[in-house]
C-alpha cells in the first residue's frame, strides 16, 4: 500500500496505489484483489499487469477515505483484502500503514497587538485562513465550517465571514485577565482542525498616564508527551 509511505490526509480521500505480489504459478489473467475496508475503494478500471520469472505483479489505484477521528499524529490504521484465483478466495489479509491528518490551512492574525479604552469596549479580532506548504498551488477552495469558541468566557464570539479565507469576530463586556479561544476548521467528512489562542488583558498600573489596558494574543502551543526512556541493568 503506497509504497509502504505513510499517508498523509489533506482532505476527505486520498488516491494511493495498492500492489499485489504473487509467486509465477499464480498468472494474473486469473487473478482479481477484492477490498474488504469500506474506506478503501479499489479502481478497477486502474489495474496493472506485470509477470516474470521471479513473480508476477498486480496493481491498482485505489481512493482512500479519512478515518474517522485521525489527528495531526501518526496512527496505525489497518487495511483487509483478498486475492480471488481460480474462483477461489483467499483468507483477508492486513495491511497496516501509517497515516495523519495534515493540515490544510493554518490561522493568521491581522492584529496580535492592541488596546481598549474600558471592559465596555468591543474587540474585534480579523484573521486569515491560508493554505500550508502541503496545500495544491492552484485556486482550490474546500468547503469548510469556521467556528471560534471562547472556553472561559460567558458570552461565545460573534462570528462574520468576510470572504471565503478571511474572518472577523467580536468579544462584548470583558472584564477577566484572559480569554482563551479556538478557531475551529471542518471540512465535510473530515475531523475538526482547531487552533487555540490566549488573549491577555493587561490593565494600566495607577499612577500612568495611559489609562487603556493592552490586549496581546498568542497563540497556544500544543504540548507534547515525553517518550519514556527505558533503563537496563546489566549484570
Amino acid at each position: 500500500m503506497n509504497n509502504n509511505e505513510n499517508i498523509g490526509f489533506n482532505h476527505q480521500y486520498y488516491d494511493a496505489k495498492l500492489t499485489t505480489l504473487m509467486p509465477p504459478y499464480i498468472k494474473c489473467t486469473s487473478a482479481t484483489v477484492a477490498s474488504h475496508s469500506e474506506d478503501c475503494e479499489i479502481q478497477i478500471e486502474s489495474r496493472t499487469e506485470n509477470e516474470n520469472v521471479e513473480g508476477n505483479t498486480l496493481t491498482y489505484n485505489c481512493r482512500l477515505s479519512i478515518p474517522k477521528d485521525l489527528t495531526d499524529t501518526l496512527t496505525a490504521h489497518d487495511y483487509f483484502y483478498s486475492l480471488r484465483y481460480d474462483g477461489l478466495l483467499s483468507v483477508p489479509h492486513k495491511v497496516t500503514i501509517s497515516e495523519w491528518y495534515v493540515k490544510y490551512y493554518e490561522v493568521n492574525l491581522s492584529n496580535t497587538n492592541f488596546s481598549i479604552s474600558s471592559a465596555n469596549d468591543t474587540i474585534s479580532v480579523e484573521f486569515d485562513l491560508i493554505k500550508t506548504d502541503v496545500a495544491r498551488n492552484d485556486e482550490s477552495n474546500y468547503f469548510k465550517n469556521v467556528e471560534v469558541v471562547a472556553s472561559n468566557f460567558s458570552e461565545q464570539p460573534i462570528l462574520n465571514k468576510i470572504t471565503e479565507n478571511h474572518y472577523i469576530f467580536q468579544l462584548f463586556g470583558i472584564d477577566q485577565e484572559r480569554i482563551n479561544f479556538s478557531v475551529r476548521i471542518t471540512e465535510i467528512g473530515c475531523p475538526t482542525i482547531e487552533y487555540p489562542f490566549e488573549m491577555v488583558f493587561v490593565k494600566p498600573k495607577p499612577r500612568e498616564r495611559n489609562k487603556k489596558t493592552t490586549v496581546t494574543i498568542t497563540p497556544i502551543q500544543k504540548k507534547t508527551t515525553p517518550v519514556a526512556k527505558e533503563i537496563i541493568l546489566l549484570d
